[in-house]
């Protein structure tokens, strides 16, 4: 039986819906305990009768945990592909679940703060520049003297805030060296659910 504290959903999806859990193959499986010990969620037990390791609660794993694949000697543990966790991460749902979850846990989790506001610079949109379906190029400037004193260069990254919003900043590359008035260009891509 899953353990709830375990089971519970994953970045907002629903755990049995995730295929995510470890298979053994019984021919390889020398049945040495270790992923059994090892894994600190239950997910496995051990079969006295048989010396064997068994998964008994799967969706216990923790998703894209693969600790006993790589500790298991004989390699009688396999997982899915790593690209189905890839796919997960890619749903705009599960990146707004994580950022909402940095943001209403930042107490907890915060190492070190950006810069205070007062010293970052800011930057007006002068143009947006669509160049196919989903891309475009957006030209920022500095909105006043005070902020041109950035020396941008191409391919540094700016990490952009949305005024207003409790949204987490944005990294992005600087595609163009600036212009004398301090005009960069970011190259963006549209993102189907995307909020920034």
């Amino acid at each position: 039986m899953p353990d709830p504290k375990f089971a519970k959903p994953w970045h907002g999806i629903p755990r049995e819906e995730i295929d995510w859990h470890p298979r053994i193959n019984e021919d390889a499986c020398i049945g040495c305990g270790t992923c059994v010990t090892g894994c600190g969620r239950l997910v496995y037990r051990y079969d006295f009768s048989r010396m064997k390791a068994v998964v008994a609660d799967p969706l216990n794993c923790l998703v894209a945990c693969k600790t006993c694949v790589n500790t298991c000697p004989s390699q009688a543990i396999s997982f899915p592909p790593v690209e189905t966790v890839w796919e997960l991460l890619d749903r705009p749902e599960v990146k707004h679940y994580i950022e909402d979850t940095l943001l209403s846990r930042k107490d907890e989790l915060q190492y070190a703060d950006f810069p205070p506001e007062e010293e970052r610079k800011r930057l007006v949109v002068t143009e947006i520049r669509r160049i196919s379906e989903r891309n475009m190029v957006v030209f920022l400037r500095p909105k006043t003297e005070a902020d041109c004193t950035c020396n941008f260069t191409p391919g540094q990254y700016i990490w952009l805030f949305a005024p207003g919003k409790n949204w987490l900043p944005r990294a992005y590359s600087i595609s163009s060296a600036p212009k004398e008035d301090g005009t960069i260009q970011l190259v963006l891509r549209k993102v189907e659910g995307g909020r920034f």
